[in-house]
């Protein structure tokens, strides 16, 4: 979930100064090297399991029951916290009828007056619902109508037949605009949604703008908006300004999108630059909680932003299913900080931790973690009135403006945090089968190179 554009909007993800100021009221200037009183009590948590800790050999998923490594373990304070939460009857159930919910709020917060030219593509927020979602097959249907009116009232200045593409078929309609988001979108209808003849016809025109915007940029170069060799070139080092970072992992989510469709004219080595990205990031220093002093948080949640949106890149946005042999660098951080998501920040970060833990086949029956993750967001959604977008985040206290975007953030990540999948079968045109041949020739690249496998051996700060 989250936000799908190339550029950082000034929403929660940039609110640096925010987040200082917020911490800082929060009485947060102690510092401590470890993360201040969370990161002692997570120490002090380690090496106390009465059972041998769960060994990556033995699965994916921590069984509840099971002793989870140290460094993967709850805060005592949190692990009280989470004794105290009440869930009444079945827990999947319950999560279930929250991410129905989550989905009513969406419809109707998007359905207001306007909206859609406020939120721009993120009110496609709605198509997303419907992502591996055959389990829920009446909120699928409704996603895809819904999100096919929305498609239509985004993508009209293409559709207009008195409109000369070529004007609209410009590079920097890919680069900095939404036609590379339209088009994968009007596919992804296409696939899933009951024939239609005018979807048929938009998906055309707009593959006939981006073709157009494709020739206009030339090379890759022109349309990623920089030298790749010269920007991965250089040495990963950690900086507080991820913005950058943010843009570049949404902007290789959209490429294989692009290379998703074989219709499309897309330049060579566009490939090869999301596998040499795709080992950028293993080697990328994202600094873990324990690294951070207390004045220092917003700077791990932003970071935590942008890692929680790197499977997006491989699962089109919970499409497809992630494995742990893709990144291991990607699952041991998101294992080894999810407490800490859960313990200091908004539920939007923590519902997106429950996201990816959910794309590798995790679940609250499977997962100790994820079902952790699944009662602590069902509790703040109680403590709501059954409202996710009245869940007071940290940086509301302060009497921050809400945006809209923020408001609807709050829905949608709940839904995909608290929605189980099932994951939607490859084809020739699909997201999975342009990311499975990316993570093939980052795997043969990566060797060349010198990387060997995606994050094997990197010291992690």
């Amino acid at each position: 979930a989250a936000v799908q554009s190339t550029r950082v909007r000034c929403n929660h993800r940039c609110r640096a100064v925010q987040r200082i100021l917020s911490h800082a009221q929060l009485g947060a200037a102690a510092a401590t090297p470890l993360g201040g009183p969370a990161g002692r009590q997570l120490r002090s948590l380690r090496g106390s399991e009465a059972m041998p800790a769960w060994d990556a050999s033995q699965g994916v998923c921590v069984p509840p029951g099971a002793a989870l490594p140290a460094s993967w373990a709850p805060s005592t304070e949190l692990q009280k916290k989470l004794a105290n939460i009440s869930i009444a009857g079945n827990l999947s159930s319950a999560a279930e009828a929250a991410a129905r919910g989550a989905y009513s709020e969406l419809v109707d917060f998007i359905g207001r007056a306007g909206m859609v030219e406020t939120l721009g593509t993120d009110a496609l927020a709605i198509i997303n619902s419907a992502y591996a979602g055959s389990n829920m097959p009446d909120i699928q249907t409704h996603a895809l109508v819904q999100g096919t009116d929305i498609l239509f009232e985004l993508s009209a200045p293409y559709l207009d037949p008195e409109q000369d593409l070529k004007e609209l078929g410009k590079c920097s309609e890919l680069r900095d605009g939404i036609l590379a988001k339209l088009v994968s979108y009007a596919l992804y209808i296409k696939q899933q949604a009951p024939h239609n003849a005018t979807v048929d016809l938009a998906l055309e025109r707009l593959e006939n703008a981006t073709n157009l915007a494709l020739v206009a940029c030339g090379t890759l170069q022109e349309l990623l908006g920089f030298e790749p060799s010269s920007r991965l070139g250089t040495p990963p080092i950690f900086t507080e300004d991820v913005s950058d970072m943010f843009g570049m992992v949404v902007q290789g989510a959209d490429l294989i999108g692009l290379l998703a469709n074989p219709r499309l004219q897309v330049p060579n080595g566009t490939s090869d630059y999301v596998a040499d990205f795709w080992n950028y990031l293993s080697r990328y220093p994202f600094p873990g909680f324990s690294y951070y002093k207390d004045s220092q948080l917003y700077n791990f949640d932003q970071n935590s932003y942008v890692v929680t949106h790197i499977p997006y890149i491989v699962t089109g946005y919970q499409r497809h299913q992630i494995y742990v042999s893709d990144a291991p660098w990607l699952f041991s951080y998101l294992r080894e900080n999810f407490y800490a998501a859960m313990e200091n920040f908004e539920h939007d970060l923590l519902a997106e931790f429950v996201d990816n833990l959910r794309q590798y086949g995790c679940t609250e029956e499977n997962d100790v973690q994820t079902r952790d993750g699944t009662r602590y967001l069902l509790g703040l959604y109680k403590d709501a009135g059954n409202r996710w977008m009245n869940v007071v985040a940290p940086y509301e206290i302060h009497g921050e403006n809400v945006s809209a975007y923020d408001k609807m953030h709050k829905a949608w990540t709940a839904y995909v945090g608290l929605h189980r999948r099932v994951f939607e079968a490859p084809g020739p045109e699909t997201h999975q089968r342009a990311a499975r041949e990316m993570l093939a020739l980052s795997r043969a690249r990566g060797s060349l190179s010198g990387d060997g496998s995606a994050g094997a051996g990197q010291v992690r700060l």
